[in-house]
């Protein structure tokens, strides 16, 4: 029998990618591709886990609060249906960055911030579900998986070139069609990921700025405080001592 597990409060898990499995009961199992978001509701037995061969990229949120409950209680929501196929929207998987960022620094407010962006996402699943969004068009799926190729291998130092070729387009068109989307260059926005990723390490781990610019593949400390700065408007250090302040 699958073990599974009840909580007591709302689960929002997007699967951005790969393939995995769902339970709604011990025996009864559905498979869950990328592109897919649970709500759970409380106190709901539940069990999922990724594929073991090709395994998935998850975010998960869980909140609760009379918001929420309004939604179940009015029937924009049906306890019955939980996987809704919303489709790979990189914007989405931005909000669960944005939400792990502003509970790790626990300042005073937070909670409310929290709230408002699991809202938001509700809002984005009772939207796409409801105009079967699940398909976008074929430019725009493109530059999601892009973004979403960009945003897993940041750390590999994938180059704009190669993430053209995963996805099939001439770089030339890659650049022009990927600036018309989200108005930024490939390579930009593989900077402002390591810059958000930049940002948590100096939040929340004891790494220095040298460990980080490591980390992050960049060619020495001062480089990396140089394109910090230039982005953020502050120096790494700067930045650190602000948000601890």
């Amino acid at each position: 029998m699958r073990r599974g597990r009840v909580l007591d409060n709302y689960q929002l898990v997007y699967i951005s990618q790969g393939r995995g499995w769902y339970h709604e009961t011990p025996e009864k199992r559905v498979e869950i591709k990328g592109g897919c978001m649970l709500t759970i509701p409380p106190y709901t037995w539940h069990s999922y886990y990724p594929d073991k061969k090709d395994g998935w990229q998850e975010y998960w949120i869980g909140f609760r609060g009379s918001h929420i409950d309004d939604r179940y209680n009015n029937g924009f929501f049906n306890r019955s249906k939980t996987i809704h196929k919303i489709g790979l929207r990189e914007h989405v998987i931005d909000q669960y960055k944005e939400a792990l960022e502003i509970a790790f620094k626990e300042k005073t407010g937070c909670q409310q911030v929290l709230a408002s962006i699991a809202n938001s996402i509700l809002a984005y699943v009772i939207y796409y579900d409801s105009n079967d969004c699940s398909a976008s068009n074929s430019g725009a799926e493109k530059i999601d998986r892009a973004r979403s190729i960009m945003r897993e291998n940041m750390l590999e130092n994938i180059t704009p070139e190669e993430v053209a070729e995963r996805i099939n387009m001439s770089y030339s068109w890659f650049r022009k069609t990927f600036k018309e989307y989200t108005n930024v260059s490939p390579a930009h926005y593989i900077t402002q990921l390591k810059l958000q990723k930049a940002k948590l390490m100096l939040l929340n781990s004891q790494m220095s700025i040298k460990e980080i610019a490591f980390c992050l593949k960049y060619e020495d400390a001062a480089y990396f405080s140089a394109i910090f700065k230039k982005y953020v408007g502050c120096s790494p250090s700067e930045y650190k001592a602000a948000c601890n302040g």
